[in-house]
């Protein structure tokens, strides 16, 4: 069973995690974990094997400087001191979390639709929160000006929102013809500011 490496970043905060460690001797191995920036070396740290019937091993890198990219190595080691394998894990950026949205003008009952310009400044704020959340770019289809307001691009914001959890729940999935009211584009807001 070959070893699997999981990170996460959170605030000022990178947890990595060895999982399916493999069993050598008498014991699973243990494993060194380091993070670098593009200067050079931040930390690094040395994790005792673990005991019992867990087969992972975890260390959270705290303080660190946000919109910074860091880069995770490490290596297994058996028990006597010797190298298994070294491991280049990948990188992972620490965000700071961005400002909260407003529609500007503000979106009323009645009131002008919301334009193309402010949908994609509003899908590149939910791209921002994807980032900070330790996700990728959501999947939206860019409208032009002139465009029709569609329940598709509507629920694509919807989806990329709601993977991130937010606790103030998105709005409903709307069909195909359904007109997208303030209430449902504030909703969306409200959503993702509600994000921590």
């Amino acid at each position: 069973m070959s070893s699997l490496i999981r990170y996460s970043a959170t605030g000022t905060s990178i947890t990595v995690r060895f999982i399916n460690l493999p069993y050598i001797g008498s014991s699973y191995v243990a494993a060194y974990l380091g993070i670098e920036n593009d200067v050079g070396i931040v930390d690094e740290w040395y994790v005792e094997p673990p005991t019992g019937s867990s087969n992972y091993i975890e260390h959270t890198f705290a303080g660190l400087s946000t919109n910074t990219r860091y880069y995770i190595y490490g290596t297994l080691w058996y028990d006597d001191g010797e190298s298994l394998n070294e491991y280049n894990y990948g990188s992972i950026t620490v965000w700071t979390r961005p400002t909260n949205w407003a529609w500007n003008p503000i979106i009323v009952t009645g009131g002008d639709m919301v334009t193309a310009t402010q949908w994609i400044d509003f899908l590149d704020r939910i791209n921002d929160f994807r980032y900070y959340k330790g996700l990728g770019d959501g999947t939206f289809t860019y409208p032009n000006s002139g465009d029709d307001f569609t329940a598709t691009i509507f629920n694509q914001a919807r989806t990329a929102i709601n993977a991130m959890s937010p606790s103030i729940t998105v709005p409903s999935a709307q069909v195909q013809g359904s007109i997208i009211y303030a209430s449902l584009l504030n909703g969306l807001m409200n959503s993702i500011n509600s994000l921590s």
